[in-house]
């Protein structure tokens, strides 16, 4: 499947100045919780949104992968999310963003949304929910 123009949407654990400088340093393509709702947001809206527009979420939430109301909203909208293990930090965790480019959209060629994947800290992207709503222990 081909992504056309593919657009990272960073949620709001993302959405720092320092993330954003490395990315735009990059010129990588994004999108930022910022830029459409006030703080605390529910998670229903920000996943409706980037399901919606078809951006490639990037979420530091661990607890998205396990709360039925999120998984339920990630099906519904056909959301592309990836959630990032491990606490990097901004800084690390854009860098890690910007080496896995590639791999990220590779990833989403291979696998139709919606999806739950993680990022590891080493680099690796591990299925964990399928668009049927499968669960993967990968």
């Amino acid at each position: 499947m081909l992504l056309k123009n593919p657009t990272f949407y960073l949620d709001e654990s993302l959405d720092c100045r320092e993330v954003k400088q490395v990315l735009d340093d990059a010129s990588i393509k994004y999108k930022v919780y910022s830029q459409h709702f006030s703080r605390s947001e529910d998670d229903e809206a920000i996943l409706k949104l980037a399901g919606q527009r078809g951006w490639l979420m990037l979420t530091g939430d661990s607890k998205n992968r396990f709360r039925d109301a999120e998984r339920r909203a990630v099906l519904f909208y056909k959301v592309r999310l990836f959630i990032f293990s491990g606490n990097m930090g901004g800084i690390p965790l854009a860098r890690l963003v910007i080496s896995l480019k590639n791999k990220i959209f590779q990833f989403c060629r291979e696998h139709e949304p919606p999806f739950i994947a993680t990022i590891t800290t080493g680099g690796k992207i591990l299925l964990r929910m399928d668009k049927r709503g499968n669960v993967h222990q990968n």
